[in-house]
Protein backbone atom coordinates (compact mmCIF):
# COMPACT_ATOMS: atom_id res chain seq x y z
CA UNK A 1 0.00 0.00 0.00
CA UNK A 2 3.24 2.76 0.69
CA UNK A 3 4.43 1.56 -2.40
CA UNK A 4 1.31 2.50 -4.05
CA UNK A 5 0.54 5.63 -2.81
CA UNK A 6 4.24 6.71 -2.81
CA UNK A 7 4.44 5.86 -6.64
CA UNK A 8 0.88 7.90 -7.01
CA UNK A 9 2.87 10.84 -5.65
CA UNK A 10 5.74 10.11 -7.71
CA UNK A 11 3.97 10.39 -10.93
CA UNK A 12 1.87 13.20 -9.86
CA UNK A 13 5.27 15.38 -8.59
CA UNK A 14 6.86 14.41 -12.11
CA UNK A 15 3.76 15.73 -14.00
CA UNK A 16 3.50 18.55 -11.73
CA UNK A 17 6.78 19.86 -12.43
CA UNK A 18 6.93 18.81 -16.05
CA UNK A 19 4.03 21.56 -16.39
CA UNK A 20 6.03 24.21 -14.36
CA UNK A 21 9.42 23.39 -16.40
CA UNK A 22 7.45 23.84 -19.64
CA UNK A 23 5.64 26.88 -19.08
CA UNK A 24 2.35 25.34 -19.35
CA UNK A 25 -0.53 27.55 -18.77
CA UNK A 26 1.83 30.63 -19.40
CA UNK A 27 1.05 33.17 -22.06
CA UNK A 28 3.57 34.33 -24.27
CA UNK A 29 3.66 38.11 -23.06
CA UNK A 30 4.39 40.20 -25.62
CA UNK A 31 4.81 44.20 -25.83
CA UNK A 32 1.53 44.69 -27.84
CA UNK A 33 -0.35 42.14 -25.01
CA UNK A 34 0.96 44.23 -22.45
CA UNK A 35 0.16 47.72 -24.22
CA UNK A 36 -3.51 46.22 -25.20
CA UNK A 37 -4.14 44.88 -21.47
CA UNK A 38 -2.71 48.62 -19.90
CA UNK A 39 -5.24 50.58 -22.79
CA UNK A 40 -7.79 48.22 -21.49
CA UNK A 41 -7.31 48.87 -17.26
CA UNK A 42 -6.89 52.97 -18.37
CA UNK A 43 -10.50 52.85 -20.05
CA UNK A 44 -11.98 51.45 -17.38
CA UNK A 45 -10.64 54.08 -15.02
CA UNK A 46 -12.69 57.34 -13.29
CA UNK A 47 -9.60 59.21 -13.32
CA UNK A 48 -6.03 58.87 -13.77
CA UNK A 49 -2.40 60.72 -13.71
CA UNK A 50 -0.07 60.62 -16.69
CA UNK A 51 3.61 62.18 -17.34
CA UNK A 52 4.12 62.57 -21.25
CA UNK A 53 7.76 63.66 -22.42
CA UNK A 54 8.11 64.63 -25.83
CA UNK A 55 10.93 66.02 -27.70
CA UNK A 56 9.86 67.71 -31.48
CA UNK A 57 12.56 68.34 -33.42
CA UNK A 58 12.74 70.24 -37.01
CA UNK A 59 15.40 70.84 -39.56
CA UNK A 60 15.09 73.63 -41.95
CA UNK A 61 17.53 75.11 -44.28
CA UNK A 62 20.77 73.98 -42.30
CA UNK A 63 18.95 74.76 -38.67
CA UNK A 64 18.16 72.45 -36.59
CA UNK A 65 15.33 72.44 -34.01
CA UNK A 66 15.05 70.77 -30.87
CA UNK A 67 11.64 71.61 -28.53
CA UNK A 68 11.66 69.36 -25.38
CA UNK A 69 7.70 69.20 -23.37
CA UNK A 70 6.82 68.31 -20.74
CA UNK A 71 3.16 67.73 -19.13
CA UNK A 72 1.59 66.78 -15.97
CA UNK A 73 -1.89 65.47 -16.48
CA UNK A 74 -4.32 64.83 -13.77
CA UNK A 75 -8.10 63.97 -14.62
CA UNK A 76 -10.88 62.92 -12.30
CA UNK A 77 -14.64 61.91 -12.90
CA UNK A 78 -14.35 60.49 -16.79
CA UNK A 79 -17.08 58.43 -16.24
CA UNK A 80 -19.19 60.53 -13.98
CA UNK A 81 -19.84 62.77 -16.75
CA UNK A 82 -18.46 66.07 -14.89
CA UNK A 83 -14.76 65.39 -16.17
CA UNK A 84 -12.14 68.12 -14.13
CA UNK A 85 -8.72 68.01 -15.99
CA UNK A 86 -5.46 70.10 -14.75
CA UNK A 87 -2.59 70.05 -17.20
CA UNK A 88 0.97 71.34 -16.05
CA UNK A 89 3.09 71.79 -19.27
CA UNK A 90 6.53 73.56 -19.55
CA UNK A 91 8.74 73.50 -22.75
CA UNK A 92 12.15 75.26 -23.48
CA UNK A 93 12.94 77.38 -26.75
CA UNK A 94 16.52 78.31 -26.91
CA UNK A 95 17.42 78.58 -23.43
CA UNK A 96 13.99 80.44 -23.04
CA UNK A 97 11.55 78.39 -20.45
CA UNK A 98 7.77 78.60 -20.74
CA UNK A 99 5.38 76.86 -18.58
CA UNK A 100 1.72 76.65 -18.85
CA UNK A 101 -0.81 75.68 -16.10
CA UNK A 102 -4.73 74.53 -16.74
CA UNK A 103 -7.42 73.91 -14.96
CA UNK A 104 -10.78 72.82 -16.31
CA UNK A 105 -14.06 72.28 -14.57
CA UNK A 106 -17.35 72.30 -16.32
CA UNK A 107 -17.37 74.90 -19.04
CA UNK A 108 -14.65 76.89 -17.47
CA UNK A 109 -10.97 76.73 -18.44
CA UNK A 110 -8.43 78.70 -15.72
CA UNK A 111 -5.20 78.96 -17.90
CA UNK A 112 -1.94 80.33 -16.16
CA UNK A 113 0.41 80.93 -19.09
CA UNK A 114 3.84 82.28 -17.52
CA UNK A 115 2.21 84.39 -15.15
CA UNK A 116 -0.75 85.93 -17.10
CA UNK A 117 -3.75 84.47 -15.57
CA UNK A 118 -7.09 84.10 -17.31
CA UNK A 119 -10.31 82.61 -16.70
CA UNK A 120 -12.25 81.85 -19.86
CA UNK A 121 -15.26 79.40 -21.63
CA UNK A 122 -13.75 76.54 -22.80
CA UNK A 123 -15.43 77.45 -26.52
CA UNK A 124 -12.82 80.64 -25.99
CA UNK A 125 -9.92 78.45 -24.97
CA UNK A 126 -10.18 76.24 -28.05
CA UNK A 127 -9.36 72.94 -26.56
CA UNK A 128 -11.92 69.98 -26.92
CA UNK A 129 -11.07 68.58 -23.56
CA UNK A 130 -13.05 64.98 -24.14
CA UNK A 131 -10.77 64.95 -27.07
CA UNK A 132 -7.60 65.52 -25.15
CA UNK A 133 -8.67 62.64 -22.75
CA UNK A 134 -9.33 60.14 -25.60
CA UNK A 135 -6.17 61.36 -27.15
CA UNK A 136 -3.60 60.39 -23.94
CA UNK A 137 -3.56 56.35 -25.22
CA UNK A 138 -3.21 56.46 -28.42
CA UNK A 139 -3.39 52.58 -29.71
CA UNK A 140 -0.22 51.62 -31.44
CA UNK A 141 -0.24 48.67 -34.44
CA UNK A 142 1.08 45.40 -33.24
CA UNK A 143 3.62 46.17 -36.17
CA UNK A 144 5.16 48.98 -34.12
CA UNK A 145 5.05 46.96 -30.96
CA UNK A 146 7.35 43.83 -32.83
CA UNK A 147 10.66 44.51 -31.71
CA UNK A 148 10.10 46.14 -28.57
CA UNK A 149 11.92 45.08 -25.62
CA UNK A 150 9.52 44.93 -22.17
CA UNK A 151 11.46 46.41 -19.00
CA UNK A 152 10.66 44.01 -15.49
CA UNK A 153 11.06 47.39 -12.92
CA UNK A 154 12.10 47.06 -9.86
CA UNK A 155 7.88 47.13 -8.20
CA UNK A 156 7.52 44.01 -10.69
CA UNK A 157 5.48 46.24 -13.30
CA UNK A 158 6.62 45.91 -16.49
CA UNK A 159 7.37 48.98 -18.73
CA UNK A 160 8.17 49.10 -22.80
CA UNK A 161 9.41 52.22 -24.81
CA UNK A 162 8.60 53.34 -27.81
CA UNK A 163 11.09 55.72 -29.76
Amino acid sequence: MKKRIFAVLLVVSIVVMSALLSGCGRTNVTAFNLVKDAEAKTEALDGFDATMKMNIKAEAEGVNVEVPISADIQISGIKSGSPVMRVAMSTQIMDQKMEADMYIEGDTAYVDIMGSKYKAPMEEVGVDYADQIDQIVIPLPEEVLKDVQIVENADGSKSVSVV
